[in-house]
C-alpha cells in the first residue's frame, strides 16, 4: 500500500491528518500472523469538505489459511465535533464540517497456520509492539505473561502458556 507523506498532503490540500496508527488486534491470528491494520482520521482545516471513500474488506476481510484466522473487518466512521464516533457505510460520500473527521479502521492481513503454533517470543514481541493485547495473546495465541509491563522486562509465563496450549 502506498500512502503519501502527511506533511506533504497537509501542505497541498486543505486537510489536517489527525492520526495514523496501528490498529491493535486487527491482524489475522496464525503461526505467521497477518500484518496489523491501521486507524486513520482526517478532516478539513477550515471549510466544509466533501470526501468520497471506498472501504475494502468490510464484508469480506482478508481470510486466513491453513488454520489461520481472518483479519478484522474494515470500518469507515465519522467523528463528530463532540468526539462521538458513528459508523458509516463502506462506500459513500460524506460532507465534513470543520471539527469533524472521516475515519477508517483498515483490516489487517489474514493469518497462516494455527495461532497456538506461534512462537511465544514472537507473541511477546507483538504485545510489546502493541499489535496484540495481553487478552488476545492469552485467548487467541495461548501465551500468558508473568506481569503486564510493556517494556523489556515482560516475561513469558512458560508454565501457564504450556497449560493453555495443552487445554485445546
Amino acid at each position: 500500500m502506498f500512502r503519501d507523506s502527511v506533511e506533504i498532503d497537509e501542505q497541498k490540500y486543505p486537510i489536517r491528518i489527525h492520526e495514523i496508527r496501528i490498529r491493535t488486534n486487527s491482524e489475522g491470528a496464525g503461526r505467521r500472523r497477518g500484518a496489523p491494520g491501521t486507524r486513520v482520521t482526517f478532516g478539513p482545516k477550515r471549510d466544509p469538505m466533501t470526501a468520497a471513500y471506498v472501504t475494502d474488506g468490510h464484508h469480506h476481510p482478508p481470510r486466513g489459511t491453513q488454520g489461520g484466522g481472518a483479519a478484522a473487518s474494515s470500518i469507515a466512521f465519522k467523528v463528530r465535533a463532540d468526539g462521538r464516533e458513528a459508523e458509516l457505510h463502506p462506500i459513500a460520500q460524506v460532507v465534513l464540517e470543520p471539527g469533524e473527521l472521516l475515519g477508517h479502521q483498515l483490516s489487517g492481513g489474514g493469518g497462516y497456520g494455527d495461532p497456538y503454533d506461534r512462537e511465544p517470543e514472537r507473541v511477546r514481541d507483538d504485545v510489546l509492539a502493541r499489535f496484540v493485547t495481553f487478552d488476545r495473546a492469552r485467548d487467541t495465541y495461548g501465551v500468558a505473561f508473568e506481569d503486564d509491563a510493556l517494556d523489556d522486562s515482560l516475561e513469558i509465563d512458560r508454565a501457564e502458556t504450556a497449560r493453555l496450549r495443552s487445554s485445546t
